[in-house]
């Protein structure tokens, strides 16, 4: 095989040739990978970077298979319908073309008309038990606390006014605007900036580091949507990439030990199951790394313990509800609540060729955590999901007089942080992340391990966490890494008896 490599390869010709046409063995399919299998590359997880790493690594030639705990593929990107219109229950925003080739290919698969600009419109603030103010439109400006906020936004990413790393966000708007919990404007900084915009509590993010990490940012600031009503991010993520990958992935196999004590790298799944490789490319998020669910023999280095621990890991959901009728005004792009749904928008506004009336809820941070408490006090499932569903309501009906209840229909809701394999929303600049004169924490995590283990997705993005497009180039940076190893040569580990 060429050591040449080469993702440029046709996608049909690649995954034909990995998949081991006329070779002495086949892929397992879907669902089926067995004890006995043998392979180049173990990737864990098929969200993302673990699809990206194993499709590079597949148009290059090498045997890959990929271990996905759950019963689907996506990871963070979760499409689903409510009513007649997919929505996205996970990553939602897209970037333009600069550093993000999911722009361009999606372009190339749906046309021009395939994005529109997202938020378009104003945002709504609400004040003192569900008084609405509208930023553009609505005096806002006479409000002090208000203005004070705005200052906050044009103020937190400037690394020349936040320089001490051992603050929080919390800390630094407590000290510049006297600002803390239980105060009327709380909110907007909780809930809006922290919220809305990092996946977590203002108290938990660290002050200087998240200023650093915006400094580092390389995509566009401009943030696109999807407009077709029927087509979901996955969905076209899986007609442009992912679908020919899928004979290579196996659901249903959550990795509980890895152990590089031997001649080769042995992956254990949930039902007992061993994986052979001389390569593992982890991608499981920050959340399952911390709660230390994967066990690792030897254990892993310090550093690399340290990093996982020291990056912030969001709690979080989505919660979508459908109506009768539009109950808010037709000029509101976004909302900011005072209550557990936190910030809200409308799918339906940028939606083309729906006739449903949607509202998307994103309790985040402290309140995404008492969203799960509680759904977990009522027993889970459908239970628990009518609990957070019924939050939201009566957080929209304050501000709105009853409506919202009186014209639901139906929700979907999808908590990221009960979910046992992702364990919460997205990764955030905790307080040390991030530190003067030294290497991230997501830098440090991305170091390979003894040449065999590769750790990648968006929470080891330096540049772009948070995000598909940072998870993206971490599946190809890792699998540089792992090809730069194996030299081109698939060779999978002979099998002992």
């Amino acid at each position: 095989m060429s050591s040449q490599w080469n993702t440029n390869m046709g996608r049909r010709e690649a995954l034909k040739l990995a998949a081991g046409v006329g070779l002495a063995c086949a892929v397992p399919i879907v669902g089926h990978a067995t004890s006995t299998a043998s392979y180049d590359v173990i990737v864990v997880g098929a969200g993302t970077a673990g699809l990206t790493a194993a499709r590079d690594l597949l148009a290059a030639g090498y045997r890959v298979r990929v271990l996905e705990a759950s019963n689907r593929h996506g990871g963070r990107v979760y499409s689903r319908t409510l009513g007649s219109t997919r929505i996205e229950m996970g990553a939602e925003e897209h970037y333009l073309a600069r550093n993000n080739p999911i722009y361009n290919a999606i372009i190339g698969e749906l046309g021009p008309g395939a994005y529109a600009r997202a938020y378009v419109g104003d945002t709504a603030l609400s004040m003192d038990g569900g008084k609405l103010c509208y930023e553009e439109t609505g005096y806002c400006e006479s409000d002090a606390d208000i203005r004070d906020n705005w200052n906050y936004w044009r103020s937190y990413g400037s690394r020349s006014l936040n320089q001490d790393y051992s603050l929080t966000m919390a800390d630094t708007v407590l000290a510049r605007y006297g600002v803390g919990k239980g105060h009327r404007a709380y909110h907007l900084y909780d809930s809006y900036i922290a919220g809305s915009i990092y996946g977590a509590s203002l108290d938990r993010i660290g002050a200087a580091s998240l200023a650093q990490q915006d400094a580092l940012w390389s995509l566009s600031s401009q943030v696109q949507v999807l407009t077709p009503h029927d087509i979901g991010y996955v969905d076209v993520l899986n007609r442009i990439w992912w679908n020919e990958l899928l004979p290579h992935v196996s659901l249903d196999r959550p990795v509980t030990h890895v152990d590089t004590s031997g001649p080769h790298i042995v992956v254990e799944d949930a039902t007992g199951d061993k994986h052979h490789a001389h390569k593992v490319i982890v991608t499981a998020s920050i959340g399952v790394l911390q709660s230390e669910s994967i066990t690792f023999t030897p254990t892993l280095p310090e550093p690399t313990v340290e990093a996982y621990r020291n990056i912030g890991m969001g709690r979080g959901m989505k919660v979508a509800l459908r109506f009768r009728e539009q109950f808010w005004a037709s000029k509101m792009a976004y909302l900011v609540t005072e209550g557990l749904a936190c910030s809200c928008w409308i799918p339906s506004a940028y939606k083309k060729g729906t006739d449903d009336k949607l509202v998307m809820c994103y309790p985040m941070g402290d309140n995404a955590q008492i969203l799960t408490d509680r759904a977990a006090a009522a027993g889970g499932g459908t239970a628990g999901d009518k609990v957070i569903v019924d939050e939201m309501l009566a957080d929209l009906d304050t501000i709105y007089g009853g409506k919202p209840s009186a014209g639901f229909i139906d929700a979907l809701v999808q908590n990221w942080t009960a979910d046992p394999y992702v364990r919460g929303s997205y990764s955030y600049p905790a307080v040390n992340t991030y530190a003067p004169n030294l290497p991230s924490k997501r830098k440090q995590l991305a170091q390979p391990v003894n040449d065999q283990i590769f750790f990648a997705g968006e929470g080891t993005s330096n540049n772009n966490p948070a995000c598909v497009p940072g998870a993206l180039h971490e599946g190809k940076r890792a699998a540089r890494e792992v090809h730069a190893s194996l030299g081109g040569v698939s060779n999978p580990p002979a099998m002992v008896s």
